[in-house]
Parts: C-alpha cells; sequence; structure tokens
C-alpha cells in the first residue's frame, strides 16, 4: 500500500528536478561554449605563436648585442685598433638586421597593441645601439659606420628595457599561451657606472 506523498515532498522533488535540467542545461551549454572558443581561437593561437616566433628571435638578438658591446667594453683595451674597428663594424650591421626585423611587427595586430609597442621600443633601443657606436668610434677616431641623436644611449636602453618587461607577459594567458623574453642590461648598467673610460683611456 503506497504512502500518499505531502505536499513539501512534491515540492522538494519537483525542485530538485527543476534543478537537475537546469545543471544539465548549463554543463551543456559550457561544453558548447568551450568547444566554440577552441574553433575560434585556433586563428588568433597562430597569430600569437607567430608573433612570439618574431619577437622572441628579435629579443634574442638584441641580447646577444648587448652581451657583445658588454664584452667590447670591457676587454677592448687589450684589442687592437683594427681588431676594435672590425667588431664595431659587425656590430653596426647585427643593428641594422635588428631593424630589418622589426618591420615585420607591424601587421597583424596584436591584444593590447603589443606588435606596435614593441617596434616603438625596439627603434629606441636601435638608436641607442648605433649612439654606443657612433661615440666609441669618435672617441677611438675610427671611421664612422653608425649616427645617432640619441644622448643617453645608457638611460634609453635601461628605460626602454623597463617598458618592455612590463608588457612583456600580456600573452601568457591568452591563446597560444605565449611567453616573450625579456630584454638583458648588461651594457646599460655597465655605462651607467664605467661610461667608456675603459675602452677611451
Amino acid at each position: 500500500m503506497s504512502v500518499p506523498r505531502s505536499r513539501a515532498s512534491r515540492r522538494r522533488l519537483t525542485l530538485a528536478t527543476v534543478g537537475l535540467l537546469l545543471f544539465c542545461a548549463f554543463v551543456a551549454f559550457a561544453k558548447d561554449v568551450k568547444t566554440a572558443a577552441n574553433h575560434s581561437s585556433g586563428p588568433l593561437t597562430k597569430i600569437n605563436e607567430n608573433f612570439g616566433g618574431i619577437a622572441n628571435g628579435l629579443i634574442r638578438s638584441e641580447n646577444s648585442l648587448d652581451q657583445q658591446f658588454h664584452f667590447l667594453l670591457t676587454h677592448g683595451a687589450t684589442m687592437s685598433r683594427v681588431q676594435l674597428a672590425s667588431r664595431l663594424v659587425v656590430m653596426s650591421a647585427e643593428v641594422k638586421a635588428i631593424e630589418v626585423t622589426s618591420r615585420y611587427l607591424v601587421q597583424p595586430t596584436i591584444v593590447g597593441d603589443l606588435n606596435t609597442r614593441l617596434r616603438a621600443i625596439t627603434d629606441e633601443r636601435t638608436q641607442a645601439w648605433r649612439g654606443i657606436i657612433h661615440n666609441l668610434e669618435a672617441d677611438l677616431q675610427l671611421p664612422f659606420t653608425a649616427t645617432s641623436n640619441t644622448v643617453n644611449p645608457a638611460s634609453v636602453l635601461q628605460s626602454s628595457s623597463t617598458a618592455w618587461n612590463q608588457i612583456r607577459r600580456q600573452l601568457r594567458n591568452d591563446p597560444g599561451h605565449v611567453v616573450l623574453h625579456a630584454t638583458t642590461n648588461s651594457t646599460a648598467n655597465y655605462l651607467r657606472v664605467a661610461g667608456f673610460s675603459n675602452l677611451t683611456q
């Protein structure tokens, strides 16, 4: 013999059923959203990854140049004028190569205008590198391979590096989860303490 359900029991059963249906609908909706997001983020993932490849290649070149300048400033006193001139010619060519590579950052637009901001920072830094080369060639009375209007290259390198390192993590949580390298500051740190004295005295 069945026992009639109370009104409260029927209400609880109804609410539980409705709650279960709503939960199932939410799970289905979330799955659809996730699937759609995966499909729509595919092209964006590729764009971010391509940008990351160019940007990181650019930064690796700059960091290599930073180490070369630092070595030249700290060990250049032991080199002949021919060796110094030769190194400066090579480094000037590397600066030019960085400038050419940075042109590929124009399109497509990356979230937060990261591509245009990196190109602007790179332009500042290449001018600073040219300024260092020009100062060394002038002080050592070597043939000029670079010209620059940068008055204080060390300060420009330091400020531009700080600016880049403040924004370079923006793509970590975006499609592709791109990790962008930091810039190094060996040359700027050395110049702020010793200037060109070790090489030109």
